[in-house]
């Protein structure tokens, strides 16, 4: 029996996150916006 291998091919793909608002105190999701930025490759920016 043999065994399968999957070979992942990444991408690197540009994303733009649009983030605002009215006033700082508008601001929500600010942590995980953040966890979600140190999740990303360290080369982007």
């Amino acid at each position: 029996m043999q065994s399968s291998r999957r070979q992942l091919h990444w991408e690197l793909k540009e994303t733009v996150i649009f983030y605002g608002a009215r006033t700082k105190d508008d601001l929500y999701l600010i942590d995980e916006m953040n966890e979600i930025k140190s999740s990303w490759n360290k080369n982007i920016n």
